[in-house]
């Protein structure tokens, strides 16, 4: 019954589309989900005594995607474009300009995600001794975790610090404009020959 429902669901369309335009199929990372939901259920029910066992699930093996990489050339020109961004203009001491490339040298550098990274405490970073620690609830691996930080890092989050705020990148509005105010900076970046770089996102976005 569990194969029969794994097949149904390989088999469905979802409302997004692929690049040839065709609604795609669900994903196995969502039915991966759906069969450990199932898999808790059928546990309650062992402990339960409606069953005896609880039988084995198969879970999915999802695709690997090859993993993408901000080249140095982006990189520059992004940093470059970051004098265009007017959010976050409420800041004490610290210009939108400074907040951006502090933000992007901090996420290139130390491979963190976005959120863990908005997260950040000032009382995790010590700039002195040049490290900075996440914290468990505030990253995907659940555990507390120290990193150093580069001296290029450490100037640009030197800037950020006289801003009064607890977090090293205070952003007091919804995530969504972080994401707008970010392609208007990428739309503003420009290569070494004066071009504009590239798009790489889905269906031709920043």
């Amino acid at each position: 019954l569990i194969d029969k429902f794994v097949a149904k669901r390989l088999a469905e369309k979802t409302n997004r589309k692929g690049p040839d335009g065709k609604p795609t199929t669900v994903s196995a990372s969502t039915i991966n989900r759906e069969l450990r939901y199932i898999k808790a259920a059928l546990r309650l029910a062992r402990d339960w005594k409606y069953i005896t066992e609880v039988p084995r699930i198969r879970m999915l093996k999802p695709l690997q995607k090859q993993p993408t990489y901000v080249s140095p050339e982006h990189f520059a020109a992004i940093y470059q474009a970051c004098e265009v961004a007017t959010i976050p203009g409420d800041i004490p001491n610290v210009t939108p300009c400074d907040w951006w490339r502090g933000l992007v040298v901090f996420l290139y550098m130390s491979g963190w995600r976005i959120g863990q990274t908005l997260a950040l405490k000032w009382d995790s970073v010590d700039l002195e001794a040049k490290t900075a620690l996440t914290q468990a609830a505030d990253n995907k691996g659940g555990r507390d975790d120290a990193i150093p930080l580069h001296p290029l890092m450490v100037d640009h989050l030197r800037l950020l610090s006289g801003s009064f705020s607890s977090h090293v990148f205070p952003w007091p509005k919804r995530i969504r404009v972080l994401w707008d105010e970010f392609a208007k900076i990428q739309g503003a970046a420009r290569m070494a020959d004066g071009k504009p770089m590239p798009k790489r996102g889905k269906n031709g976005a920043w």
